[in-house]
Formats: structure tokens, sequence, C-alpha cells
């Protein structure tokens, strides 16, 4: 994805310009103009009668609209703090449910195109916004890892897996093995439902217990009188829990308490 590209800062941004137009491929960004033809690029200075101050690779700056992910998938805003600090707000939405290194490699990637990485060394940064989580927080220096893992299995399982963790592991970093972590969570998630009432009347596995369903049709008149709030309650004092779903708005998500 990455264009490797010759950059080189001049003492002002008007020194920039006046290079940057004796080359049509060449981009001014502030201080630096970037270009891959180096020939045409010191060409480009004599002709302007201009000196530039620092050459070094680094990546094209391309459109922040071109790159910034806007899929499905939960995704995290990463600000550069070098240009936050200098009171400049430079930062770029990215696919949190890929792997830990294609997410440092986006990071560096912006980092490297910061407006200020002419002057300052931009190698910190910061989660300053995320969004499809659902219950699940992140810190501003979350571990990438942590960021990875918990997005790609939101990916997969959905939000209820970030209810679920949020619930079960609220201590994120004594976690060692995510395999472990996915495996209690398919054995334990039974599914969505309106409300705990409704998990009773209609989850598969309540009906396979104890056949309410054909309770329902073989006696409809007693079954209308039948307290299925009170059975929910019993059911879920210890067998089963429910998270709200607040990604839903209404609803709850279902688990069986594996350690009852």
């Amino acid at each position: 994805m990455l264009m490797e590209e010759k950059s080189v800062t001049f003492e002002s941004e008007e020194d920039a310009q006046k290079v940057a137009q004796q080359l049509p491929e060449a981009t001014a960004v502030g201080k630096q103009v970037f270009c891959s033809d180096k020939r045409a690029l010191e060409l480009a200075i004599s002709v302007a009668g201009v000196s530039g101050c620092e050459q070094r690779p680094v990546a094209m700056p391309y459109p922040e609209a071109e790159f910034e992910y806007n899929g499905d998938n939960p995704r995290i805003y990463v600000r550069c703090l070098a240009a936050y600090n200098s009171g400049l707000l430079h930062g770029l939405w990215i696919n949190a449910a890929q792997h830990v290194n294609d997410i440092q490699d986006d990071i560096n990637w912006m980092l490297s195109w910061s407006p200020v990485a002419g002057s300052e060394v931009c190698e910190e940064w910061a989660i300053h916004d995320y969004e499809g989580f659902g219950s699940f927080s992140l810190r501003e220096w979350e571990s990438l890892e942590i960021v990875s893992n918990v997005a790609q299995a939101i990916a997969e399982h959905g939000e209820a897996f970030a209810a679920f963790i949020a619930c079960e592991f609220p201590r994120m970093n004594e976690i060692e093995d995510w395999d472990e972590v996915l495996e209690k969570f398919q054995d334990a998630y039974l599914g969505y439902f309106d409300s705990e009432k409704d998990f009773a009347l209609k989850s598969s596995e309540i009906d396979e217990m104890f056949d309410f369903a054909a309770f329902q049709k073989q006696f409809p008149f007693w079954a209308n009188h039948v307290d299925w709030e009170s059975i929910a309650v019993d059911l879920f004092c210890g067998e089963y829990y429910s998270i709200k779903a607040t990604d839903k708005g209404y609803g709850v998500y279902v688990f069986r308490n594996l350690s009852s």
C-alpha cells in the first residue's frame, strides 16, 4: 500500500511551493516536497534557487479519505501525539480486526505523513476514539494485541463477544491464552433474546430440558396461566446469566454459567 518517495524539507513553505511548481509529479505538504524521481527533484531545487534542509525516504502522504477505514469491523482512531502537542489534529481510522503487525504498520504509515514529521520525531501515538467494540472499553494506550484479538473476535462472533469479555475478563492483561477465551465464549453463549422471559419461552436448550413448547401446544389454557416471569427468574438464579444488549438498544445476550 505504501509508496516510497524522496522527501526534501525546506526552510519555508514558499520554498517548497517554488520547487513543487517545477515538477508536475511532485507534491508539496507544508515545508516538504515529495517526489519519486530524485534527479528531477534535485534539478527542480536548482532551478528554483532554493536549498533543501533534509532528505530522507518517507511514505507518500496520500489523501486521508482514501485510506481511512469505514468498513463494518471494529475500528480505532489513532492520533499522532507530536502533532497533537503542536496543536494539530492528525490521525487515521484503522481497521482493528486485523493482525497486530498490520495495525502497527497502519499506525507507522499515519505517523510518517504527520504535518510535523519534517521537524519532529513522530513515534508516539494514542487511541483517541473507537467504534464497533460494543460494551468493551479501550484505553488511550491499549495494547495492540488486545485491540486486535478483541476486534477479530467481535468481527467473527458479533458484539455478544464484547459483552462477554467485558463481564468475564475485566483484567485483560492477565489473559494468557486467547484460544481458551474463544472456546469459553462458544461454550457459554446461547444467543440474543428480547428478555430473560423470552429465553425461557423460546430457547431450544430450555425446550429440550422441559418441553415447554409441547406443554403450551397441548395445554394452551394452563400455559396462559403459567408465571413465565417467575420461571425465568429461577433459571437465571444460577445456571444462566444475561447481559443487556446495549448495541441493539434492547434485549439481552444470554450465557450459560460455566462455573455453576
